[in-house]
């Protein structure tokens, strides 16, 4: 009777089973490196940050999946077919980081508030997290966003990628391969999005006054971003306690 209730449960949650399923699997996998209460805070603060986009997709009319999770790649959707402008692509973008980064601040601010190391330090990894992937690097947030500013943001965020990597490989700071698989496919994004400027100029076509719009909104959410980490530095210490894997070093 149990295993036909969960078939029905699955059933009823349509396209989400798959994000249900993965949750749950990558919940079982970084329990081990730092335990379950922390995994299930840790993927509920990914959940969030992939159905901002998710639901900003949706209200732009875009074709996407549900939210699919990867074990220490993190989360994402799959887009099933190219957005009109490149302003579409930089909104459904922006959403995810914005919603990710007012969670993680959230969870910084009860932990400050109730002297939670727990919280805090759930809170500093999302701020933490939500800032790296606004380097303005496709496939990254932030270099779907700075694509609507300009296609040499994406060369830019490619510099800052590679540079920080050869810094954590040589040093020995940081040795993980989701650095260097971000740095792969950071290559193919920022080639793609030069060819894309030749052959599709319409499509990165964006008046100058929407160019300022969304470097502003950028902008203001790296700050934010920036400044959770700043304030959840003192909680560092609980971070290295369990164990955290992350493409880069604190």
């Amino acid at each position: 009777m149990a295993v036909l209730k969960g078939g029905y449960l699955l059933l009823k949650l349509g396209a989400f089973k798959g994000t249900l399923i993965t949750m749950l699997i990558s919940v079982v996998v970084y329990s081990i490196f730092f335990g379950p209460l922390f995994a299930i805070g840790f993927v509920l603060l990914l959940l969030v940050h992939e159905m901002g986009h998710y639901l900003m997709a949706k209200r732009l009319g875009q074709s996407v999946s549900a939210p699919v999770f990867i074990p220490f790649l993190g989360a994402l959707i799959n887009m099933r077919r190219q957005p009109a402008s490149v302003q579409q692509e930089a909104t459904m973008a922006l959403a995810g980081p914005t919603v990710g980064t007012a969670a993680s601040w959230l969870c910084l601010l009860i932990g400050v508030s109730l002297h939670s190391e727990f919280w805090a330090a759930l809170g500093y990894l999302g701020c933490l997290l939500n800032l790296f992937n606004l380097i303005p690097a496709t496939p990254l947030d932030g270099g779907r966003v700075t694509a609507a500013v300009s296609k040499w943001a994406n060369l830019v965020g490619l510099a800052i990628l590679g540079l920080y990597a050869l810094w954590a490989f040589t040093s020995g700071t940081a040795v993980s391969p989701v650095i260097a698989i971000i740095v792969i496919f950071a290559i193919f994004g920022t080639v793609s999005r030069f060819r894309q400027a030749k052959r599709m100029p319409e499509y990165l076509a964006v008046p100058t006054r929407e160019r300022w719009v969304f470097l502003g909104c950028y902008l203001a959410i790296v700050l934010i971003a920036a400044l959770g980490v700043v304030k959840g530095y003192p909680y560092l210490s609980y971070v290295h306690t369990v164990h955290i894997h992350l493409p880069f070093s604190f």
